[in-house]
C-alpha cells in the first residue's frame, strides 16, 4: 500500500523532516562527543575524575545506608561484616579502573570494620580473606600475616582463595606456612 504524499497535510510534512533533521543532528553530534571525548581523556585527568566520580557514586549510597544501620546497632557483627564488604567492594572497583590512590584509604576502612569482625568471630575464614586481600592491596605491613592467617584456615569452600593467598605471599616475599603440607588447620 503506497502513502500518497501529496495530499499530506503540511503540518505532518513539517514534523517528518523536523524528526529527518533532529536525526542528523544526533547523530553528527553522537560522532563529535565521541570524537572529542577520546581527544580529552588520553590527555588529561577528566576521565579518571569522572570514572573515581562515577565509581563513588555507585557505592556511598549503599555505605551511607550502612553506617546508618551501624549508628543504630554498632556491634552488629552482620552489619559491621557488611560494612568491611562494602568498603572492599568500592576500593577493588577503584583498583580495577587504575585509581589505586583513591582507593587506598578504602582498603584501610574495610581493614577495621573486618577487625571489628574478627575480634567477635575469631574464626571467620571469610572475613579472615577478605581482610587478608585488602591487607595485600594496600600495602599493609601485617599483609604477609594475615595471607598467613588466611590459608592456615584450609577452608575447603575458600579453596581458590587460598591458592591466590598462597600466590600473594610469595610475591612480597613470604613462605606458606610448613604446617599446609601436612593438611593442619592451626593458624599461626
Amino acid at each position: 500500500m503506497a502513502i500518497d504524499k501529496t495530499s499530506s497535510p503540511t503540518w505532518v510534512k513539517i514534523v517528518i523532516i523536523a524528526v529527518a533533521l533532529s536525526f542528523v543532528a544526533s547523530v553528527a553530534g553522537l560522532a563529535a562527543i565521541g570524537a572529542g571525548g577520546s581527544r580529552s581523556s588520553s590527555g588529561s585527568n577528566g576521565g579518571t575524575a569522572a570514572s573515581q566520580s562515577s565509581i563513588a557514586a555507585k557505592h556511598q549510597p549503599a555505605i551511607d545506608a550502612l553506617l546508618a544501620a551501624q549508628k543504630a546497632d554498632p556491634e552488629n557483627v552482620g552489619i559491621l561484616m557488611q560494612l568491611g564488604h562494602a568498603y572492599y567492594d568500592y576500593a577493588a572497583e577503584l583498583t580495577n579502573a587504575g585509581l589505586a590512590d583513591a582507593a587506598q584509604p578504602l582498603w584501610s576502612v574495610a581493614i577495621t570494620y573486618y577487625d571489628r569482625v574478627l575480634a567477635k568471630q575469631p574464626d571467620n575464614a571469610q572475613v579472615l580473606g577478605d581482610r587478608a586481600f585488602a591487607a595485600y592491596y594496600s600495602g599493609a605491613p601485617d599483609a604477609a600475616e594475615s595471607l598467613k592467617r588466611f590459608i592456615a584456615t584450609n577452608d575447603p569452600t575458600l579453596t581458590q582463595q587460598i591458592e591466590a593467598a598462597k600466590q600473594y605471599l610469595s610475591q612480597i616475599g613470604g613462605s606458606v606456612p610448613a604446617t599446609q603440607s601436612s593438611g593442619s588447620t592451626t593458624s599461626p
